[in-house]
Parts: C-alpha cells; structure tokens; sequence
C-alpha cells in the first residue's frame, strides 16, 4: 500500500502539541512511509510550532528523503495538523 498515516500524541519537545498526518503516496510507498515515520520528529526540532517552523520542517523532511533515497521515483502528498492545547496550526503539502 502507498498510503501512510502518522499520530502523535504529545510531540517530545512540545509536550503540548500533538500531531496528525495522512501520506497519500504516489509510484510508491517509501514516500509516505518516510514521512509518517519522520514528520513529526522534524516539526519537533523547532522551538516554536508556529507557521514559519512547520513550513521549514517540511522543507527539511523533503530534503531529507530525497538525500536517503536520491533515486527514489516515488514522493507523496502530505496532508497534516499540529493540535495545541489551545490552538491549531494546519497545512497541506504537496
């Protein structure tokens, strides 16, 4: 299967924030899987989960799999949520 899905309850770092993703792959499974395995470890680098740092960490996921795998044919669409305690943060990459 070439989907992958990602739930973490309470992010390390940001004890405070959890995270939900969907990984809709595409010619492949490694994608998804990478991204299900690893998303929410790059958003957790960060000191905030604010806008900007989700944007890089997905950036920095991207760049990350296409340096394990470099002739992977396969990628994914990454539908995803941070849930605060007392705010949400959600994005969609394609």
């Amino acid at each position: 299967m070439e989907d992958a899905h990602s739930v973490v309850c309470a992010l390390p770092k940001h004890q405070n924030a959890a995270f939900f993703g969907v990984f809709d792959g595409h010619s492949g499974y490694k994608a998804s899987e990478y991204c299900a395995a690893h998303f929410h470890n790059f958003i957790d680098k960060y000191d905030t989960t604010d806008a900007k740092s989700i944007s890089e960490a997905t950036m920095a996921v991207d760049k990350s799999f296409m340096e394990e795998f470099p002739t992977a044919d396969d990628g994914c669409t990454a539908t995803y949520c941070v849930v605060h305690s007392n705010d949400s943060t959600y994005r969609n990459a394609i």
